[in-house]
């Protein structure tokens, strides 16, 4: 192997090991949120935004609450926006200057769209 593939491979274990560590020591709130995945508690941030008197637990678990049916829907915005993450990774990450903003206006319109 060449030293440049040698560097990659190094540089992808890394990553895996952070990622894996991250994963370790991140807390599952209960058995649902294990079962779920976390894409049930993605908006965690948002809802201690609208509330925050909320600890850390209680603004998950009403994240949880919140995307109750609405997984599917939940993943399709972040699938459709594929299309746009490989253009932006091909224009050298300029793109994600337009996308990066445009992927959080669409998130919080569905978010604002879920709480009613």
């Amino acid at each position: 192997m060449n030293a440049t593939i040698k560097a990659a491979a190094r540089k992808l274990t890394a990553t895996i090991a952070i990622l894996a560590l991250a994963a370790s020591l991140t807390p599952q709130m209960d058995a649902g949120a294990a079962k779920n995945g976390p894409i049930d508690s993605i908006r965690a941030w948002q809802a201690i935004s609208a509330d925050v008197s909320l600890s850390g637990a209680e603004a998950l678990k009403e994240s949880m609450r919140l995307m109750k049916g609405n997984n599917k829907n939940m993943l399709y915005i972040y699938a459709s926006f594929i299309g746009y993450s490989m253009l932006g990774l091909l224009s050298f990450n300029v793109g994600f200057l337009w996308l990066v903003p445009y992927m959080t206006q669409t998130v919080t319109c569905f978010y604002l769209d879920t709480i009613g």
